[in-house]
């Protein structure tokens, strides 16, 4: 592997930034500079040169999470580039297993991350909502069937629930009693509508945040050509 540099003339010398793509090598006696030289995001080589990009497994620490912007659980990866592995930061890219991405959901949506309306049971809950995201708790039965009929649903994400809630509006009414103390249900069957109601809001947000993370891809791909 050939240590090449920045032309001293080079408009990005002064900065030096950390991660640039080069066209061709100008060899001189003292030493190979680098020619038609870009500087760009690290993150653009895991989306424009994924051929080459090597990600990790999801990381169980920094833990997966749901993110309300894009509508989607979240996980982070470690990344290297090309046959050198050279590392790359951190990857943050939507979970691969759609049953811990069920899980982490469950957790969200009890948490009012999903549906504000939600976050009016917070204090009525019989355990901390983020527990329906442990594994070692899948055994409750409060736990295992609330993210158990999302997992049976593929319902990752809000987009996904208000498309089911379309059809079955009670859906998962049941499985959320499960959390809510006894003499404090009357507070879900109140909320229940408005819940419904911030739901449709969401419908295909799932699928505008995908297109959108495509159409960010294609913009970094043209900086290529």
């Amino acid at each position: 592997m050939e240590e090449v540099y920045l032309h001293p003339r080079s408009c990005l010398a002064s900065v030096a930034p950390e991660y640039v793509v080069y066209g061709d090598i100008l060899r001189t006696a003292k030493r190979p500079y680098m020619a038609l030289v870009t500087a760009i995001e690290p993150q653009w080589l895991a989306d424009c040169g994924s051929s080459l990009c090597r990600v990790s497994d999801p990381l169980t620490e920094p833990a997966p999470f749901y993110q309300p912007d894009t509508d989607q659980v979240l996980a982070w990866h470690d990344a290297a580039y090309s046959q050198h592995e050279w590392p790359l930061p951190r990857l943050l890219l939507p979970h691969p297993d759609p049953n811990i991405a069920a899980a982490v959901f469950a957790a969200a949506l009890l948490g009012g991350k999903v549906l504000p309306a939600m976050s009016g049971l917070a204090n009525n809950l019989v355990a901390p909502a983020a527990t329906a995201a442990r594994p070692e708790l899948a055994g409750l039965p409060r736990v295992g069937e609330l993210v158990g009929a999302l997992q049976e649903r593929r319902v990752l994400n809000g987009g996904g629930l208000a498309t089911v809630w379309q059809h079955e509006p009670l859906f998962l009414r049941q499985q959320i009693a499960l959390w809510v103390q006894k003499q404090q249900r009357g507070v879900l069957e109140s909320l229940w509508p408005q819940l419904l109601q911030e739901a449709a809001g969401m419908q295909g947000q799932g699928d505008g945040a995908v297109q959108h993370m495509k159409h960010k891809k294609q913009k970094k791909a043209s900086r290529f050509r």
